[in-house]
């Protein structure tokens, strides 16, 4: 639910549905469309996968905004964010690396293979990466950064490295990050999204 409507998207289809109350349907709205191969249902639908089921394209999540819907898929150990403007068409990629990892199960004969395709947007804001931690039904968006865990935490070169839209954030942000230490509370950024 974004702004009081509900839409939604099945697991690798390539239609996004919005709720009617008038008609009490799901209707389609907006209609995926890519020339990148999406591989053998069979293969790619399994718990157990094997490994080349990885190397096909898959959507598996969108969040719209406002003027903006995204869309976060995969190929290979790629992760792909499709940032698609409602008003004009066009579409931004970014590409970002991940890795398919594999464990054993107790009881089968076969690895669990799973990728992690976390939502991360560039903060044009204040510089460095935004992960998607959690997001509400309205137009705020919240990441949870850790001081001293490596798992959600922001390279302070990266950002002094980055173009900013307000370059006295992208200050106060090195600012805070430099000041943080492992007993340090976790930082909380909340972006509003167009």
């Amino acid at each position: 639910i974004y702004n009081g409507q509900l839409t939604l998207k099945y697991p690798d289809t390539d239609t996004i549905y919005c709720y009617d109350d008038a008609t009490n349907q799901l209707l389609p709205q907006y209609a995926i469309f890519t020339d990148e191969e999406k591989g053998d249902y069979e293969a790619t639908h399994l718990w157990f996968k094997d490994r080349k089921a990885f190397d096909y394209f898959s959507i598996f999540s969108y969040y719209p905004t406002k003027d903006f819907i995204y869309l976060v898929g995969s190929k290979g150990e790629e992760v792909y964010t499709y940032c698609y403007n409602k008003k004009d068409g066009s579409v931004r990629l970014q590409k970002r690396q991940s890795a398919i990892t594999e464990r054993d199960v107790p009881w089968f004969s076969f690895p669990l293979r799973q990728m992690k395709r976390d939502f991360v947007l560039d903060n044009d804001l204040g510089g460095g990466d935004f992960t998607v931690d959690s997001r509400s039904s309205g137009k705020y968006w919240v990441d949870i950064l850790e001081p001293g865990g490596d798992e959600n935490w922001i390279d302070i070169d990266q950002i002094k490295s980055s173009t900013v839209i307000d370059e006295s954030k992208k200050k106060e942000l090195i600012r805070v990050l430099e000041s943080a230490t492992e007993d340090s509370n976790p930082i909380l950024m909340i972006a509003t999204l167009k």
